[in-house]
């Protein structure tokens, strides 16, 4: 528990300061650490989750919060990010399309 204690405050502190290659290197080591309950894998996919949220990359985050939905749909509030990031990534396709180019 610990060891996950540590990755996410290290995460969080690497997000806080926008730093965010280191924030998403430290949550991939984390999560390729075979010793982890499935509880702590769900855990760091919701912080990948966060990660990937306050860095714009919508799609990646949805992803993540898949994989935690997947594994426990009562987890804090992964049910409302899921719904919420689905819209906005289904939005973002359809207005990339829809833009039109004057050049």
């Amino acid at each position: 528990a610990r060891k996950i204690d540590c990755i996410t405050l290290k995460t969080g502190c690497y997000i806080d300061q926008q730093k965010f290659d280191a924030a998403e290197e430290t949550l991939t080591v984390g999560l390729s650490d075979s010793s982890l309950s499935k509880k702590e894998q769900v855990l760091l996919f919701y912080e990948s989750g966060l990660l990937y949220e306050a860095w714009g990359r919508f799609a990646d985050a949805l992803s993540s919060y898949q994989v935690v939905a997947d594994n426990d749909s009562s987890f804090r509030d992964v049910a409302a990010k899921v719904a919420e990031l689905t819209e906005i990534v289904n939005n973002e396709g359809a207005t990339s399309n829809d833009r039109v180019s004057y050049l």
